[in-house]
């Protein structure tokens, strides 16, 4: 009974190992698309000389492509964020972001 009780415990182990090396996984495969860094640098670059800053309704966590930039809102919708970009993020297989549309009022 003690031997069998240690193979439980080994099948056990084995599989919470398992279950712990696919959530590593997922976590990897679900991780934010991120913006081009070109296309980072010419917006920064753009908005400095016109002396803007990214807005925080889209600019989240320093990642350009995010909030608002990502999402269905529509510019016209929202008169307050100046400056306003759109972007898409299907690029390499959903990892990569590009700046589509950049507008300033």
């Amino acid at each position: 009974m003690h031997r069998r009780r240690h193979c439980i415990s080994g099948v056990s182990g084995r599989l919470v190992w398992l279950v712990l090396v696919w959530s590593w996984r997922m976590v990897e495969a679900q991780q934010a698309p991120k913006t081009d860094a070109i296309e980072v640098a010419a917006l920064n670059t753009i908005l400095g000389r016109w002396g803007l800053k990214a807005s925080s309704q889209w600019n989240i966590s320093g990642e350009p492509c995010s909030g608002f930039a990502t999402d269905g809102i529509d510019w016209d919708n929202q008169p307050n964020i100046n400056p306003f970009i759109k972007c898409i993020c299907s690029d390499s297989n959903n990892t990569v972001c590009h700046i589509t549309r950049l507008y300033v009022h």
